[in-house]
Parts: structure tokens; C-alpha cells; sequence
């Protein structure tokens, strides 16, 4: 198991928030203050950023300084919350990091306006194997 995950895994089993020993689903409400909670992180590293969310998108804030430390302890913090929401799901992160990457390394570059940034999926492309690594390791059972 991944170093990161152990240190969140420490931090859970410090505060008495559940680990559960297989993939598991959590209610509604947790999943809503996970959301919200990795939301605020995202936000926090805009505003360091000098951007701002407008119609669902980020846009440059027009004058707006960048906070190169804001930045990183925002996107460690959001990594934080996404790290923990997947220890309180009892994900298997290192299988399931290994087969999204190595899934995502067949990716090629695009061809369109946005081929700077942009991914695709070629011809023949298989996604990760998501479903089956968790039934490996006991969700549905």
C-alpha cells in the first residue's frame, strides 16, 4: 500500500473515522460532505490561482495574483479529501491506480484546438478494469 494512503489511513484510525476492511459504499450524506469537502479544496486552489468558477468553468481572474503556496497546500489538501474519501470507501488504491494508469498511458495525443491539452482515447481503446479489480477484493460479495 502506497505511502500517502497509509499516512490518511493513520489519520482515520487517529480520529476514529471508519476504514472498512473492503470496497463499501457510504450513505448519501457522506458521499454529499466528501463532495462538498473535496469542492472547497478545488475552490481554495482557484482563488490561489488567481481564477474563478463562472457558469460551471474556471476563468482567469483579470489582475488577479497567483499564491504559488496557496496552490500547493490547496491541491495537497484536495488530494488529501480525495484520498481519504477513497479509504472511507475501502478502495483498493494501488491496484486501482496501477490499471487506470497503465490504461491511460495507451491514450494518444489529440488532433483538435485543445491538442496542447488533450488526450484521446485511439481506436480500439479499452477503459480500466474498475469493476473487476473491486470484486477482487470483495466489493459485492
Amino acid at each position: 500500500m502506497g505511502d500517502e494512503i497509509c499516512d490518511v489511513m493513520n489519520f482515520h484510525d487517529k480520529f476514529g473515522i471508519p476504514v472498512p476492511d473492503s470496497p463499501a459504499l457510504l450513505t448519501k450524506q457522506k458521499l454529499v460532505e466528501r463532495a462538498n469537502f473535496m469542492l472547497e479544496e478545488l475552490i481554495e486552489f482557484a482563488a490561489a490561482a488567481g481564477v474563478i468558477m463562472v457558469g460551471g468553468k474556471f476563468i482567469d481572474l483579470e489582475g488577479a495574483e497567483q499564491d504559488l503556496p496557496g496552490q500547493a497546500d490547496a491541491l495537497i489538501d484536495l488530494v488529501y479529501v480525495a484520498k481519504g474519501t477513497a479509504v472511507q470507501l475501502g478502495l483498493p488504491w494501488d491496484a486501482l491506480w496501477d490499471d487506470v494508469h497503465a490504461v491511460n498511458m495507451t491514450k494518444v495525443r489529440g488532433t483538435s484546438d485543445r491538442a496542447h491539452i488533450d488526450v484521446i482515447k485511439p481506436p480500439g481503446w479499452r477503459g480500466p478494469a474498475t469493476a473487476k479489480i473491486l470484486q477482487r477484493y470483495g466489493w459485492g460479495k
